[in-house]
């Protein structure tokens, strides 16, 4: 008696639940380490809430895939939000600065800025005024963005300030 098999092709079992969240991790380690090492390249609070949306996109996306998320547990959600999202922004501001106070403690240099722009950012019934600012090091031409308290500054104003040599994108302002 002749035994037949079929002859289909073999295709091995995929976890498609953990390449979901392996992916979903990444996003959010892709973010943490934007967050961390490159936040104050990108010229302020847009670039960074930016940031945030993804991130939470990507851990509304982990949620799913490993609660199988359904309306009755929106309870559920938001304590995996409170429990996990909150403490890495939490851990991302903090590592944050203390890359900023780092790069800052490991050497300086001084120099001069021209104001470019002034611009204002409204938000319901508060806004916040900015000013945008050029400054070159190392024959680099630099952007960027500060608050202008109390409207002080002025298009065409000059701004000295502190940048770290390794890193001139980081700097803090010197006050007359």
């Amino acid at each position: 008696m002749a035994i037949q098999y079929n002859q289909q092709f073999y295709r091995p079992k995929t976890n498609k639940k953990g390449i979901y969240t392996a992916l979903w991790i990444l996003v959010i380690l892709g973010c943490m380490y934007v967050g961390v090492y490159h936040s104050h390249r990108y010229l302020g609070f847009q670039s960074n809430a930016g940031l945030g949306v993804i991130s939470l996109i990507a851990l509304v996306g982990i949620h799913t895939v490993l609660f199988d998320d359904k309306p009755a547990n929106k309870y559920k959600f938001a304590f995996f939000i409170l429990t996990v999202g909150v403490p890495l922004m939490v851990f991302v501001i903090l590592m944050h600065n203390a890359y900023r106070k780092q790069q800052l403690e490991g050497g300086k240099v001084n120099v001069s800025g021209v104001v470019t722009e002034l611009f204002t950012r409204r938000v319901k019934n508060s806004h916040t005024d900015y000013a945008v600012f050029i400054y070159e090091v190392d024959n680099k031409a630099l952007r960027q963005i500060v608050k202008n308290e109390d409207n002080e500054l002025n298009i065409g104003d000059t701004i000295r300030i502190s940048c770290a040599t390794a890193d001139p994108e980081i700097f803090e302002l010197i006050s007359d």
